[in-house]
C-alpha cells in the first residue's frame, strides 16, 4: 500500500483564515473609533471638556476649536468606512495613519513629562498614557498584520516538484 504525502509549510494561511482575520480586525477598529467618536460628543460635559483639554495640549492648543469637531468626526468617518467591504481596505489603512499619528503624539507628551487628562472616554480613560501607547502599538500591529494577510498570498511550500511517495 503506497501513502502520498504532501509536506506543507507550518505557515499556511487559507483564504478563508485571511478574510476571517483582516474582517474580524476592522470590526474591533471600526467599533473603537465610532465608540471613541460618541464618547467625544454625545455628552455636552465632556465635549467641553474635550475642548478644554485639547486649548491645554501642546501643539494643538491654537487649532483646538477646530480639532474637537474634526477629532471625532474622522473617528465616525473612519469608523464608518471600516464597515461595507467596498471600503474596509481604505479605513483600516486611514485608522493605522491616525493611531500612529495620534501615538506619536502621546510619546512626545510622555517625554515632554506633561500631565495632561485622557479624553478617550469611557473604559479608555482608566489607562495611563503608557498603556495608551502600548494598546495603541497593539492595534496598529493588528491592523497592519489584517492589512497584509489582505494583500500576500501565502502558498503552501511544497518540497521538490513532485510529491513523495512512501511505501
Amino acid at each position: 500500500m503506497e501513502t502520498i504525502i504532501r509536506n506543507y509549510s507550518i505557515f499556511h494561511i487559507t483564504t478563508k483564515h485571511k478574510e476571517q482575520v483582516f474582517n474580524i480586525v476592522t470590526i474591533l477598529c471600526s467599533i473603537l473609533f465610532l465608540y471613541a467618536g460618541t464618547i467625544k460628543v454625545w455628552n455636552h460635559e465632556k465635549f467641553e471638556r474635550f475642548q478644554n483639554v485639547l486649548k491645554i495640549f501642546p501643539l494643538t492648543g491654537s487649532f483646538a476649536g477646530t480639532l474637537s469637531y474634526a477629532i471625532p468626526g474622522a473617528e465616525f468617518l473612519i469608523g464608518l468606512l471600516l464597515l461595507p467591504k467596498a471600503t474596509k481596505k481604505a479605513g483600516l489603512q486611514l485608522f493605522s495613519a491616525t493611531l500612529i499619528i495620534f501615538t506619536l503624539y502621546i510619546i512626545y507628551m510622555v517625554i515632554r513629562g506633561g500631565d495632561l487628562p485622557c479624553v478617550c472616554g469611557g473604559l479608555l480613560e482608566i489607562l495611563s498614557w503608557r498603556q495608551h501607547i502600548g494598546f495603541n502599538i497593539l492595534l496598529i500591529t493588528a491592523a497592519i498584520v489584517a492589512l497584509t494577510s489582505k494583500n500576500i498570498r501565502i502558498r503552501a511550500a511544497k518540497f521538490g516538484d513532485e510529491d513523495r511517495v512512501f511505501g
